[in-house]
């Protein structure tokens, strides 16, 4: 009799524990076990509603959920199918109204919670999609997946260490996982954890032997620990996956120029801007080295190009001065370095390029003026002090006025408290070309020369072109970017599809240059490939109030207006578009 209670009592237990869910399952009934559960009527018109999402009728499959949840407002699966419908369809904050009624119905359903938090990193609520991945988690959604979704939410709010921890648990939980070592690696790349980020790329590579985008990571992190050698060889295997990459062919030019291999640099240089003529960066890199093998019509033609592309971009018209000089167009020199003035007045590099320009057309009193506020801006800029003392010992008709800017120059202010150049934007520049200061030296005069910090692939707009073991330049260590160099950081992310990392520029670049339609337009595109459609129109309308004839920012906010169910504003939009484009 008792063997016979205790079959019995095993038996009920294994029936108790073959209905219950497995951890890390949902408890929630499928599909087929829930329509076998509803009414006839309601079961007959949810089945047309999911023939009709199945076909491809996205907005007639949306008004039949909604049919339905107008009479069952709690009927699960409408709510979820119509949520997913929402999302897709651009109108996330509408999705997440769904997502959320959901959950107030079966709040231990990990799945929901993990879509639920895709939903809110489309509406940029990223502390948000972290809580709720975490929720999905706790509900046994415990995968390799919704950690690293977990840990991009937390690298975008900001929370860095706890981003590293997820991205960190996803890895354990799938050893062989190429996403989430790439995402890990990523985001200690922005930490300045190369080392360890090259670590993270090469394990996303030995399981993903032809993963293109982390052969361009670690190519990067090579160039930013001054191993080009390597960064060379990372870039050229990534150009053979995606060959014609403009971005890369830059990149590794600019690896190839530093190692001397001055022949294969030009040869990508060029590649890069067949592949993308409006390259600023790659224009003055090639001008650069152009310049210093003296081929300085050339070098003149792709700065022209540049400073077309560019026009507030003070280094650009710097360089471009340069050449001018080279060329012995040395009031077209001035030209270009009083604008550079104008552009970045707090910048001493500037300053002190049109010093040398001055020295040359033979002005030393202003030559000294121009020196002495170079020195005031940067105390230890040796090279200005250097050129004040070599014009107050050639100085023989206005000694008096040498001394006096000696005095002002080494007590840190300028000689009449104001410059000769009006003053224009107050921006700085993080200039990372070479500087060209030397180029062309006035007769009998050596000037003091200006090299940059070692080149550095990644981060850069303009590949730095100075060769190993040259000094520092001494501004760049206090050298902020401007708007247009944010602006190009953010569009050479895009070129690889980085909305995230390329959102976070283009926000600053409309800080800096909140007037700048391209940059508003730029951020509006980037928010629209991220699904975050409000954000998107907001940045779009601003693009088109700042310029009305912005044929771009129409042709975007058509396409927007299509992802968000206004069909008869994008028609409207894509007009407007199409008449402003055949009369640029």
């Amino acid at each position: 009799m008792r063997f016979i209670l205790l079959a019995l009592l095993i038996t009920a237990n294994l029936v108790l524990i073959c209905a219950s869910p497995a951890a890390g399952q949902s408890s929630r009934r499928t599909l087929n076990e829930e329509l076998k559960l509803e009414p006839r009527q309601t079961r007959i018109l949810f089945e047309a509603a999911l023939h009709l999402e199945k076909v491809g009728k996205t907005e007639a499959a949306i008004a039949a959920y909604s049919d339905i949840l107008h009479s069952t407002p709690t009927h699960l699966n409408s709510l979820l199918h119509r949520a997913e419908l929402l999302l897709a369809a651009g109108k996330a904050e509408d999705a997440s109204h769904d997502f959320s009624a959901a959950l107030l119905i079966h709040p231990d359903d990990g799945e929901v919670w993990s879509r639920y938090g895709d939903c809110l990193r489309s509406l940029q609520r990223d502390k948000d999609a972290a809580s709720a991945y975490s929720k999905a988690i706790e509900n046994g959604l415990n995968n390799s997946v919704v950690n690293r979704n977990r840990g991009d939410a937390l690298s975008a709010s900001g929370d860095h260490d706890a981003a590293l921890k997820s991205y960190t648990a996803a890895i354990k939980l799938r050893l062989d996982d190429p996403e989430s070592y790439l995402a890990r690696g990523m985001l200690l790349m922005n930490l300045r954890r190369e080392r360890d980020a090259i670590d993270d790329f090469t394990r996303a590579i030995d399981f993903k032997p032809d993963y293109a985008f982390a052969y361009f990571r670690r190519g990067q992190a090579w160039g930013e620990l001054g191993q080009f050698a390597d960064a060379a060889r990372d870039l050229t295997i990534f150009l053979r996956l995606k060959p014609g990459d403009a971005q890369a062919l830059g990149y590794r030019g600019a690896a190839y120029d530093t190692l001397g291999r001055i022949e294969e640099a030009l040869a990508d240089y060029s590649a890069a801007l067949a592949a993308d003529p409006a390259s600023s960066r790659v224009l003055m890199a090639r001008g650069e080295l152009y310049s210093r093998l003296g081929r300085h019509t050339e070098a003149l033609v792709d700065r022209d190009r540049a400073v077309a592309l560019e026009p507030a971009n003070a280094y650009i018209r710097m360089s471009r001065g340069a050449t001018h000089l080279a060329l012995g167009n040395k009031q077209k020199a001035l030209a270009d370095r009083t604008r550079a003035v104008e552009l970045a007045p707090s910048n001493a590099l500037m300053w002190y390029s049109r010093a040398t320009t001055y020295l040359a057309l033979g002005d030393n009193e202003k030559a000294l003026y121009d020196a002495a506020e170079a020195l005031r801006l940067k105390r230890d800029l040796e090279p200005a002090r250097t050129l004040i003392n070599h014009i107050q010992a050639l100085s023989k008709t206005k000694p008096a006025a040498a001394a006096q800017v000696t005095t002002n120059a080494n007590a840190a202010r300028p000689v009449d408290g104001k410059p000769h150049a009006p003053i224009g934007s107050s921006s700085t520049g993080r200039f990372i070309e070479k500087s060209v200061v030397a180029q062309a030296p006035p007769p009998a005069v050596t000037q003091p020369r200006i090299e940059p910090a070692p080149k550095r692939l990644p981060a850069v707009e303009t590949p730095n072109l100075t060769s190993p073991g040259q000094a520092r330049d001494p501004v760049a260590a206090i050298s902020k970017p401007t708007g247009e160099e944010l602006y190009r950081d953010g569009r050479s992310l895009l070129a690889h599809e980085d909305f995230g990392a390329a959102s976070v520029k283009f926000e600053r670049a409309a800080e800096l240059s909140p007037t700048n339609p391209q940059v508003w337009n730029a951020l509006g595109y980037c928010r629209m490939r991220q699904k975050h459609f409000k954000d998107s129109l907001l940045a779009l309308n601003k693009a088109i109030a700042l310029s009305p004839r912005y044929g771009n920012a129409y042709q975007n906010r058509s396409v927007l207006k299509r992802m968000m169910g206004d069909d008869s504003g994008a028609v409207r939009d894509r007009r407007q578009a199409e008449l402003l484009i055949r009369h640029q």
